[in-house]
């Protein structure tokens, strides 16, 4: 396996010491790092949007957000469904100085993968720019209030470019975290989220309104491109080099099948949390979807710092489903879960916390976050999506995505909902049945679904022979 970075050898004693007392992975000290720094960055980019954009202007660059989460059609889960299967063909292969080396046909077949991703994703991100950039501005254009004057477009077409960009490099990310790779994706993303940040803040206090969006997501494509081309182009010229042989992957018999059970699941969990703010520009106007826009914010940063225990974890679940070592897959997952609920739920306290007293003090942040009522009861419906999400990303190591039945379901009854009570009850009621549907069918009938199938595939895989290979835990 790859030898420690030398980023990593340098760091401070404690961080070392705090990650072999607790079985923390190296993927995971940098991800929490991340989550971290995306914990204490938000709070400042949300006093810098309140402070430096109108209340208008806020109501924009949230929803400039929302629409171009469109952009999961496109995807349709392809990059994490990339990682996984890259996790399998890993079992019996390894890096060495920057080439991957072992087993010719799992050579062979990742070599597959990443030819097949870059063509997706170059098709992907051209499409992103023929339908949601016109999509967008047709978006805009109708819903937006006649008094409101807002110079929008330039930076809306130039966020659709500078998205598309992220697209095309993604899958190449994904590629190097099923590899093995994923303590460096790990490193990368924590030093482009503190570049594209610092960046974002000088736009906004330059006074660059809008343009700020613009700031956030080129800073994010360029940093990425350059960090894998300068630390991985071995890696992947290598993969470009082996001859396309008969132990590719088969796209239409080995992919398509997981690939659109997952879509649906991923898709429908995405938008069930990005709904909110179309329906509410439209039904209240730009600000109250502003309020909306930044509560999610917050929650969303909650739950990804949460899931980082379950993520960072992910393609080793892969690699051990591959070797059929379910009794350290199942340990492993019991300890980052309860670690992981521990963490959600300690950072919901203190955001619950600290919103009562920016009220009580009278803040003028709190004018721009929801309400408490509202904002508590999106809250308790991001516990419960954590819950959730942790046992489909067990699930998923199996190569195969029961909770189709799920995530739509709870897109379903989010979305038919929200419209029913968005005018009478607004932003309360939307988040209230959310929770429901998250209590309900998400954590109701997703735990049934996750014990089922959990016992069902481990005991058909032991039954189709076990694997004799040792999978070493990075």
């Amino acid at each position: 396996m790859p030898s420690e970075p030398q980023a990593l050898r340098r760091a401070p004693h404690f961080i070392s010491a705090l990650a072999e007392r607790f079985g923390i992975t190296r993927a995971l000290v940098y991800t929490v790092l991340g989550r971290t720094w995306s914990v204490l960055a938000g709070p400042v980019s949300l006093l810098f949007v309140g402070r430096f954009l109108s209340k208008d202007e806020q109501g924009f660059y949230y929803t400039f957000w929302s629409v171009l989460g469109l952009w999961v059609f496109f995807d349709l889960g392809l990059s994490l469904i990339i990682v996984q299967f890259a996790s399998h063909e890993r079992a019996a292969l390894r890096i060495v100085d920057g080439r991957i080396e072992g087993d010719e046909r799992a050579r062979q077949r990742l070599a597959s993968l990443y030819r097949l991703a870059l063509r997706w994703y170059g098709w992907a991100g051209v499409l992103m720019v023929a339908l949601i950039l016109p999509a967008g501005l047709i978006f805009f254009t109708r819903y937006r209030p006649p008094q409101v004057h807002v110079n929008w477009i330039g930076p809306w077409i130039l966020v659709v470019l500078s998205t598309a960009i992220n697209v095309i490099i993604a899958p190449l990310a994904s590629i190097l975290e099923g590899s093995g790779k994923f303590q460096d994706m790990a490193l990368m993303r924590l030093l482009q989220a503190m570049t594209a940040n610092l960046l974002l803040w000088v736009a906004l206090l330059a006074g660059s309104a809008l343009y700020s969006a613009v700031a956030l997501n080129g800073t994010m494509a360029l940093f990425s491109a350059i960090w894998i081309f300068r630390r991985h182009r071995r890696f992947f010229s290598g993969l470009s080099s082996l001859p396309v042989g008969e132990d590719h992957i088969r796209w239409r018999t080995e992919i398509w099948p997981f690939q659109w059970r997952f879509a649906m699941s991923w898709m429908a969990c995405y938008f069930t949390f990005q709904v909110f703010n179309p329906i509410l520009f439209a039904s209240e106007g730009p600000r109250v979807a502003g309020q909306m826009g930044m509560s999610l914010m917050v929650t969303t940063a909650i739950w990804m710092f949460a899931q980082a225990w379950i993520n960072t974890r992910a393609v080793d679940f892969g690699a051990l489903v591959a070797a059929h070592d379910f009794d350290t897959l199942d340990r492993i997952f019991r300890r980052v879960l309860v670690q992981s609920t521990a963490v959600v739920l300690a950072l919901s306290a203190a955001v619950v916390v600290g919103v009562v007293v920016l009220h009580r003090i009278g803040h003028s942040l709190a004018d721009r976050l929801l309400p408490p009522l509202p904002l508590f009861i999106l809250i308790v419906a991001t516990v419960l999506n954590h819950i959730v999400s942790a046992e489909a990303t067990y699930l998923r190591a199996f190569k195969r995505e029961p909770f189709v039945v799920i995530f739509p379901l709870i897109f379903a009854i989010t979305t038919i909902g929200s419209l029913q009570v968005a005018h009478r009850f607004g932003a309360t009621g939307m988040v209230t049945v959310l929770a429901v549907a998250m209590a309900v069918v998400g954590v109701g009938g997703g735990t049934v679904l996750f014990l089922g199938r959990k016992r069902q595939w481990r005991h058909d895989a032991v039954e189709s022979g076990a694997a004799a290979i040792e999978i070493p835990l990075v």
